[in-house]
């Protein structure tokens, strides 16, 4: 089986599925809690049910990760795979068109067991996607990172969303927004993780462990990929247990140079 096909084609039938569902209503109305206690709304359900309907068919016995549903499947399985229906909730339910979904599959449940990975665009239909030791491609072209390195004409986005113990911690952000001339804030860490990968953006930073696995793992994996730069804040990266509740934050970048700047800013 070719993971990477697999994923190319859930995550199209998850852009359909968006654009069926786009017309409705109340596509943006909170329809429960998800798994991570964040609220789930019906585009989050819908993107949902249409990918782990499809995973379920093509790869049969596994464990998947989701941001809605949790922890669904066999946990005996070999095969983990982590999805994040929509990234970007909030954009996708204020009309603001740039929102994602991605997908994993590893044989095993570490980020070094990561076969394939992808991220969608759910509004454009750009799909960026890797296979391990093949590189990354956007739309099945070969593609890259930037090796830009300089602060002064890096664009760099950024996580800014702080809360819990770190809420009285305001030093970091004032050196990332002081120091870098072209930061972004998009909302949605996966696709901007994502263009990492392919060079659209010179870097990303998360500053705080607040990303779940399935929220950032597929994309830093196409990061990997590119061959492009990343650390994580807290801990190993390779040792991360795919199927923990743990949070992550990490840096990003095209190259090496960059990389040591910003974590310079976050030192």
């Amino acid at each position: 089986m070719i993971y990477e096909d697999v994923i190319v084609d859930a995550l199209e039938h998850a852009k359909i599925k968006f654009k069926e569902s786009k017309p409705m209503e109340n596509i943006s109305r909170i329809v429960g809690e998800g798994a991570s206690g964040d609220s789930t709304l019906l585009l989050d359900k819908i993107v949902e049910e249409e990918i782990l309907t499809f995973l379920n068919e093509k790869i049969g016995r596994c464990l998947i990760v989701s941001e809605e549903a949790g922890v669904v499947g066999e946990q005996s399985s070999e095969l983990t795979v982590l999805v994040d229906p929509v990234d970007g909730s909030t954009n996708a339910s204020r009309g603001i068109p740039l929102f994602s979904s991605s997908i994993a599959i590893a044989k095993g449940r570490r980020f070094s067991d990561i076969e394939a990975a992808g991220t969608i665009d759910l509004v454009s239909g750009e799909l960026i996607t890797a296979t391990r030791g093949r590189g990354c491609r956007v739309d099945g072209r070969e593609a890259h990172p930037s090796r830009t390195d300089d602060l002064r004409s890096a664009v760099v986005s950024l996580s800014l969303r702080v809360k819990g113990e770190y809420r009285n911690d305001p030093n970091i952000l004032v050196n990332l927004i002081n120091n870098i001339r072209h930061p972004r804030i998009l909302g949605t860490a996966a696709l901007e993780t994502a263009y990492v990968a392919i060079g659209r953006v010179d870097g990303f930073v998360e500053p705080y462990p607040r990303l779940r696995t399935y929220d950032c793992l597929p994309s830093l994996f196409l990061v990997k990929e590119a061959k492009g730069t990343y650390k994580m804040l807290q801990r190993s990266l390779q040792d991360i247990d795919l199927r923990t509740k743990e949070t992550i934050g990490y840096a990003a970048a095209g190259c090496g140079s960059l990389l040591e700047k910003l974590l310079k800013l976050l030192a």
